[in-house]
């Protein structure tokens, strides 16, 4: 996270001296507590704050995560005072205001980078690939992890950062437009049900298989009277099953690596524990009613409608509509789709990022799975072993 924030200040186009300024919050984003990993957002709150418009940015990042703003100490100053004076200050403002014009514009082709980046990666680090590697070639492929994760995630964070943005200033425009409280979550009802989001496949593939499941008798009873690793040892085994094995299959290779904690590389995903996919399968096969899709197409409808109100209803104020151009409603209408995109481009990132933290995980049990070299160190657990695999020592 330290790479994260940094790499992506140098992108936007903040100042090495700012930079420099803020490595003391950056080194410290992440804490520990209790052996497990916080994000300490004073220390982030801290780094908004020394950026231009830093008090405006804390809270559309408080916004975006859902967090409460967090007093933040004299130790770390605001923006003005870690700057060269009002003059190099101005320069810096319009350095990163042109900066952040062109990597929006070129937001799209940075995240298809990313894409092809992890794509290429996890052909190249398939386990049934790794099988007969050595020590020394998985730690070149961990370190070729690293240097995605830390060095070119920037494309990555960009995405996230105009997420953000667009998504904070959404929700500004629109309550300065309708302030009415029963109107207070407008900006999310025309967010809702966007076509082809990358998060929306999984949930749809899901829905499928439990349709299988309920249009076949058999394969309904297995699942109803046995618990997820009886059902997917059946499954595998019968013959009987094999259409359905076949789609289970074809979902495990391409959404099996989604899951709660999928970037946890301490957390299996289904396609190395099926068993817990087969768990929801049983729950889903369950239900009756309208599938996420149709639910998908209900918002998608409501969402347009509303949108549609809401720039019929801009267009007709009196101060704007005898106004050739700019009028608000086109300003809103802009911003809305500048959102809506970004809010892709993020997803599409997300999900690379978790197929990116799963053949990670892939390539390290591997290392538990080496015979001759294990036979010339001496180790109490696997973890020490994996430990000194980390630090190169082994």
């Amino acid at each position: 996270y330290y790479h994260y924030f940094r790499n992506l200040g140098v992108a936007i186009g903040i100042s090495a001296d700012r930079l420099v300024t803020m490595a003391g919050p950056l080194r410290r984003i992440i804490g520990v507590h209790g052996a497990r990993m916080y994000y300490n957002l004073t220390n982030i709150h801290a780094c908004l704050r020394m950026a231009p418009r830093g008090e405006q940015l804390t809270e559309l990042f408080n916004n975006f995560v859902g967090a409460d703003r967090i007093a933040v100490t004299d130790d770390h100053p605001d923006w003005q005072k870690c700057g060269r004076g009002r003059i190099g200050q101005l320069f810096e403002v319009v350095r990163i205001a042109i900066t952040v014009g062109w990597r929006a514009l070129r937001l799209e082709n940075g995240v298809r980078e990313f894409e092809t980046t992890v794509d290429q990666f996890a052909e190249d680090t398939q386990p049934a690939r790794l099988q007969d590697n050595s020590l020394v070639e998985l730690l070149a492929c961990f370190r070729r992890f690293i240097d995605i994760r830390s060095h070119r995630w920037v494309k990555a964070s960009l995405a996230d950062a105009a997420a953000m943005l667009s998504y904070g200033l959404l929700k500004g425009s629109l309550h300065e437009e309708f302030p009415d409280e029963d109107l207070a979550s407008l900006h999310n009802t025309l967010l809702k049900g966007l076509p082809d989001l990358a998060s929306n496949k999984p949930v749809i593939g899901l829905w499928k298989l439990s349709r299988q499941i309920q249009k076949d008798p058999q394969l309904l009873k297995l699942f109803q009277q046995n618990d997820g690793h009886k059902v997917w040892n059946a499954v595998q085994q019968q013959s009987k099953f094999s259409k359905f094995h076949g789609s289970l299959r074809q979902y495990l290779d391409d959404s099996g690596f989604r899951c709660s904690g999928e970037l946890m590389l301490t957390v299996a995903s289904f396609q190395e524990n099926p068993a817990a996919l087969v768990e929801i399968l049983k729950a889903y096969s369950a239900l009756s009613g309208e599938s996420p899709a149709e639910r998908l197409h209900e918002q998608e409808s409501q969402r347009i409608t509303e949108t549609d109100r809401m720039l019929k209803t801009l267009s007709q104020r009196w101060w704007v509509r005898w106004l050739p151009w700019p009028r608000k409603s086109l300003k809103v209408r802009w911003l809305l789709k500048w959102t809506q995109h970004s809010i892709a481009l993020r997803e599409r990132a997300r999900l690379k990022q978790a197929l990116l933290e799963f053949v990670d995980r892939a390539g390290l049990e591997l290392v538990e799975y080496l015979p001759y070299e294990r036979s010339r160190h001496t180790f109490t657990s696997s973890q020490d072993w994996r430990l000194s695999f980390l630090k190169g020592e082994a």
